[in-house]
């Protein structure tokens, strides 16, 4: 699997989507790490090699059969080096004087000197290391039950990879956020005084391992612990774990099965077992049709190397709830707990110069459906309310040491 896949976290969805304690997002996220060759760590995320021959010989106007030189020459370059991936930046120079060795004859010499070997030998090498900070927003919209809810999210992540034998890699994440919540004459949902919560703090905490049963097999375990609180972050303190299994068919199809359970605040543990399923269907040479269990469905759209316009919508939100414990002195539920589930529709460009160590992301998007429930301290549910669908924007930013 990819080390950038690993230590990545998705793009944080608006704060009223979610929040860095619902921990089957950060599962999602762990289970891209299956879908990922292993030696990728150089490559621009999700440039395959198919890709990146087709965009380097576009800029260096190479003819159908110098294309097909090159694929093959990549193919036989990637046989010798007993890989099962596109990524040669551990000896880029070395590669790259044999492939223009093996094209000489076949390639024009001007075409060669043009051809962007950054981008078809993966880019520079990443580090174990990386940080990301991301800000976004909800836009006021109605609840049905009368009332407006709108919000702003801020949030960091710091994220490690290392490895522990040959086959087997450790993975750590350190993620906190904080959010702020503008309800306004929310009576249906707060019948006391309109605005059940303003703000709250969380963190959230991931390790886990991955061992390569072999080039094609995976097994990844991993656990988390999170909390989320309107007065103290650790009021809210849940779990979980996840197990899963995946066997990479093809460069496009991966398939396994997944077991995941956590805790929920004052209610019964979220326990599923699902099949792990990951496509991804060229259209074209720069257009992917994606389907996943993580994922849900998108389209994703590659006009250069280093850039990504992805269009689609996940389910992850639907499932389960995030949790958030309210304050002791909320006047409705005083230590009672605010839950909400989500369906967002995203539309994200993703920037990721090849030759730099910085990811800019920008998104925008609409949530399609949202409900809010607020319980009891016992988690016996008092009110609940859903909204409209409404607009968010997210910018995030992310440097690989």
């Amino acid at each position: 699997m990819s080390v950038r896949a690993l230590i990545s976290i998705a793009p944080s969805l608006s704060p009223g989507i979610t929040s860095a304690t619902h921990w089957l997002y950060a599962s999602w996220v762990a289970l891209l790490a299956l879908c990922t060759p292993a030696h990728a760590q150089g490559a621009p995320p999700g440039i395959d090699l198919r890709r990146r021959v087709v965009i380097a010989a576009r800029a260096a106007d190479l003819e159908p059969s110098e294309v097909s030189c090159l694929r093959d020459a990549l193919a036989l370059e990637r046989v010798r080096r007993r890989i099962d991936s596109s990524d040669f930046s551990q000896d880029a120079a070395d590669a790259q004087a044999r492939l223009r060795s093996s094209l000489v004859d076949h390639v024009h010499a001007q075409k060669l000197d043009r051809l962007d070997w950054g981008v078809l030998l993966g880019g520079t090498r990443r580090s174990p290391l990386s940080a990301e900070a991301s800000v976004s927003a909800h836009v006021p919209t109605g609840l049905q039950g009368g009332g407006s809810v709108a919000s702003w999210r801020a949030q960091t992540q710091l994220s490690a990879r290392f490895p522990l034998t040959g086959s087997v890699f450790g993975f750590a994440n350190a993620q906190a956020g904080f959010t702020r919540y503008d309800l306004e004459d929310a009576a249906t949902l707060d019948p006391v005084g309109g605005d059940p919560i303003e703000s709250s703090s969380d963190v959230n905490l991931q390790g886990g391992v991955l061992w390569r049963l072999s080039p094609r097999w995976q097994l990844m375990v991993s656990g988390s612990l999170s909390s989320s609180g309107e007065d103290r972050v650790e009021d809210g303190v849940t779990g979980g774990g996840l197990a899963a299994i995946s066997a990479k068919l093809n460069e496009f199809v991966t398939l396994g099965l997944l077991a995941l359970g956590r805790t929920q605040l004052e209610a019964e543990p979220t326990l599923l077992a699902l099949p792990l399923v990951e496509l991804r269907l060229p259209l074209w040479d720069t257009l992917e049709l994606q389907f996943g269990t993580r994922s849900g469905v998108g389209l994703s759209y590659f006009p250069t190397a280093s850039l990504e316009l992805r269009c689609g919508v996940t389910l992850a939100g639907a499932v389960g709830t995030a949790d958030t414990r309210l304050s002791r002195a909320n006047e409705l539920s005083p230590r009672g707990i605010l839950r909400r589930q989500s369906v967002p529709l995203l539309f994200t460009l993703q920037w990721t110069p090849t030759a730099w160590r910085l990811q800019l992301r920008l998104s925008a998007g609409a949530i399609v459906y949202q409900r809010l429930e607020i319980d009891d301290e016992r988690g016996k549910s008092v009110t609940d309310d859903r909204s409209d669908p409404a607009a968010f924007f997210e910018l995030g930013l992310r440097w690989t040491f």
